[in-house]
């Protein structure tokens, strides 16, 4: 069922005026979430619907996933442009499996009435509610905006890096994906990777993706950034399998890809 077109074309959005004909909603076999979506950007007062065309996006995503529904290709936007559905695991399914509450049958609410599902993070993998905005690991921003720097493809997929932490009580083995923006690396939350080490300075280096390479450059920190244990003191092409070191931090760099 294309449901996009039935919603655009209902008489529920022909007037705010007018109550919302859930019924007929219901009679042509809309899911439950996509009503609760449409029913809030019916609602009469401006400052009760959504305020911006990448949150209905997002939303009306979400309880398509709910739904096992998907958006038709012609309305999806990229590849990136919102985090997908975590399958969930024993379910046997290859597709996006929603988070079903056992005692009920039904999908879980968050306090606004909208279905909670399982978010991947694109940085580190972690899987989160939707009903947060930052990963609860590693405080990267869910809706994953970022991707719109990924505009250098191979063969169709963006040209990803990936850090990978050799080092640390707490972050030694942890991977991390970057978009092709300008990425902080430093100890103090503000930056885009925190390393907690005391030999890393609050701004220790910065990583970005210029014209197909990835470069790395020191940010003048106390402890020095070493490449294959090289100091570098000014910004150094960076070729996959390189070791970099920040302070006594050691991680190793790789070149991915994204979906």
């Amino acid at each position: 069922m294309c449901l996009l077109p039935l919603i655009a074309h209902s008489p529920l959005l022909s007037s705010i005026n007018e109550p919302l004909p859930v019924d007929k909603l219901v009679a042509e076999g809309v899911p439950a979430p996509i009503i609760q979506v449409v029913d809030k950007m019916a609602a009469k007062q401006q400052q009760d619907r959504y305020q911006t065309a990448e949150e209905v996006v997002g939303v009306l995503t979400r309880a398509l996933a709910a739904s096992n529904l998907s958006l038709p290709r012609g309305y999806r936007g990229g590849p990136s442009s919102f985090p997908p559905v975590v399958p969930i695991s024993g379910g046997g399914s290859s597709g996006p499996v929603s988070i079903i509450d056992p005692a009920t049958g039904n999908m879980p609410l968050s306090q606004n009435g909208q279905s909670v599902v399982s978010l991947t993070c694109f940085r580190c993998g972690s899987s989160n509610p939707s009903t947060r905005l930052f990963c609860t690991t590693c405080g990267d921003d869910l809706s994953n905006r970022r991707a719109s720097a990924d505009t250098y493809l191979v063969n169709g997929r963006p040209v990803l890096a990936r850090l990978t932490m050799q080092s640390g009580p707490t972050m030694k083995g942890r991977s991390y994906r970057f978009h092709q923006d300008v990425t902080t690396v430093g100890r103090t939350n503000g930056n885009d990777l925190v390393i907690s080490g005391l030999t890393v300075s609050r701004r220790h280096a910065r990583l970005w993706f210029s014209e197909g390479n990835w470069y790395l450059e020191d940010v003048g920190s106390a402890n020095g950034t070493l490449v294959n244990n090289v100091r570098i003191y000014q910004a150094v092409l960076l070729h996959d399998g390189d070791v970099v070191n920040f302070g006594d931090e050691m991680v190793v760099f790789n070149v991915t890809f994204g979906p």
